[in-house]
């Protein structure tokens, strides 16, 4: 009956730590990242040039907890870099730096976030294959990185390795870095490109490359522009979605795949409110919370249960409780109105962050970690850490109670292991990577707490 009664308990506390958790999702390439609603930030999947920001090049397929203030606002992941701005207005990056992407005045990798600058006013920032875009509050456009077609927008093909003022206007609104090439909405609502323009990707009619913000049409109507590889995607403002340049798969939603050198509206719809284009896949979510995807499917990315591909948006699931979705290259992560982070498609590199390596064709829930102990932890004064743990966890007696055993559970409710002497420091270092519960007697009660082993 004990054991069944803890069993119950630690599956209760897996259950409800599950949700409410995240807040704003980034993927771009092989790496993810998620802000939780505590401010904590957390990155997972290829880890090569340090862009989980860890201190480390390992590849991770969980979350893993970047330990510094938990004060971040926003995260946004480059191809193989990653920038965001706290809570305080500075912004932060980390990751391949051999473009000058980082924009910290060196062209070196660094796998800990770093200051870019001092100032304390920068309210968006969207980084690209290599170059970074960023606005300030006081609505001026900035860049920084490589310069390759002229995706700065400075008008040369110069490299910045510190960010640089791109004109005098300070009337920006919405930014988006591609693949060399970069995106920008004024405040009324005028949609502006530059950069590389294989495929007719900027939308100018041409694939003619331009080094200064070039308008896009004349339209004053856009809300939100998403670039992919070499395509892309946006919502005007009266709900309607558009998409242009490459096609091969079906990837601009038109039911072609016929290349568009500008602006073409996807379907009559008027009800389309965020999009976000991959790879060659693109995804949507409309105003009654419903999600869309269509275009390369090999790799399940599209979350509708199998691997063909799809040239016309197709509904991902019957839910209608979607909040924000984001893509990369080749798999998906979407947030649900529970704030549950949930991921789909290519995972050779544990992008999806569920655990493994292995690809998945629908949406599968990816577990949200704790930073510190569980509130019921926190109630005794007693807090369990490092949180992932790798070697050891330790047991912090705020309160000195007296405590007379340690025991860990796996989600099962099966005892993996018992301690009755040392309680500050258990060596975790065999255990499988996963999630367990750490159960501490003191005196005649029992406290409870979850812990992550990476």
């Amino acid at each position: 009956m004990r054991k069944q009664l803890l069993l119950l308990s630690v599956l209760s506390i897996y259950t409800s730590t599950t949700a409410q958790c995240w807040k704003d999702i980034s993927a771009k390439n092989g790496q993810s990242a998620g802000i939780k609603t505590d401010g904590s930030l957390w990155t997972w999947g290829f880890n090569g040039q340090g862009q989980l920001g860890d201190g480390s090049t390992t590849n991770r397929n969980t979350p893993t907890h970047i330990n510094t203030t938990e004060n971040w606002k926003t995260i946004a992941s480059g191809y193989n870099h990653m920038v965001a701005i706290k809570l305080d207005n500075t912004i932060w990056a980390w990751g391949a730096n051999s473009q000058g992407q980082l924009g910290l005045g060196n062209n070196s990798n660094i796998s800990i976030a770093a200051q870019i600058g001092n100032d304390t006013n920068w309210k968006s920032v969207s980084p690209g294959s290599s170059h970074t875009l960023a606005i300030k509050t006081d609505g001026t456009l900035w860049a920084w990185g490589s310069n390759s077609f002229g995706c700065i927008g400075d008008g040369t093909q110069t490299q910045r390795n510190t960010p640089v003022q791109i004109g005098s206007d300070s009337d920006w609104r919405f930014i988006c870095a591609g693949d060399n090439n970069s995106f920008a909405i004024k405040a009324n609502g005028s949609l502006w490109a530059w950069g590389d323009n294989s495929g007719g990707k900027l939308g100018d009619g041409t694939t003619l490359n331009r080094t200064t913000p070039t308008q896009i049409g004349t339209d004053t109507d856009w809300l939100s522009i998403n670039e992919g590889y070499l395509h892309t995607t946006a919502i005007k403002q009266n709900g309607t979605l558009w998409a242009w340049g490459k096609n091969s798969f079906g990837q601009l939603g038109d039911s072609t795949t016929s290349d568009k050198l500008s602006p073409t509206q996807i379907g009559t719809d008027s009800d389309w409110r965020t999009v976000s284009a991959g790879g060659y896949h693109s995804a949507a979510i409309k105003t009654n919370g419903s999600l869309w995807a269509w275009g390369y499917n090999t790799f399940g990315q599209l979350g509708i249960g199998n691997n063909n591909n799809h040239t016309a948006p197709t509904l991902v699931n019957n839910s209608e409780n979607w909040v924000d979705v984001t893509l990369s290259l080749q798999h998906t992560l979407a947030i649900s109105s529970n704030q549950q982070i949930l991921s789909c498609g290519y995972n050779t590199d544990g992008r999806l962050g569920i655990g493994s390596n292995h690809h998945r064709n629908v949406l599968t829930a990816i577990e949200c970690q704790t930073t510190l102990s569980s509130e019921n932890f926190s109630k005794q004064q007693f807090t369990i850490y490092p949180n992932p743990a790798y070697n050891h966890i330790f047991i912090k007696n705020s309160s000195n109670i007296d405590i007379k055993k340690v025991s860990i559970y796996d989600v099962f409710g099966k005892k993996i292991h018992e301690s009755q002497t040392d309680f500050s420091q258990i060596n975790v270092s065999n255990l499988s990577v996963g999630v367990y519960f750490v159960q501490i007697q003191a005196d005649n009660q029992y406290f409870e707490s979850k812990f992550i082993k990476q």
